[in-house]
């Protein structure tokens, strides 16, 4: 179950895509790509609460910014 948090900044961030692909031959592609991110005040979740009724468990998140995520895929 989730819970808002009224006091979330908006994320901000720099992103950048470089990508390209060429064709070596008639039967071969060649292609690559390099994703890079950097994100101020990220928002991310977590566990406040766990309610066990019985059988049944319930967790109860919320959301808080931290203060940079750094991303980067090759």
């Amino acid at each position: 179950m989730p819970k808002g948090n009224p006091n979330l900044n908006p994320e901000k961030g720099d992103v950048w895509t470089f990508g390209g692909n060429t064709k070596l031959s008639d039967k071969t592609n060649v292609s690559a790509s390099v994703f890079y991110s950097v994100i101020d005040d990220a928002i991310d979740w977590y566990q406040t609460d766990t309610f066990v009724d019985g059988s049944t468990t319930e967790y109860v998140t919320s959301y808080k910014n931290v203060n940079k995520d750094l991303i980067f895929f090759r």
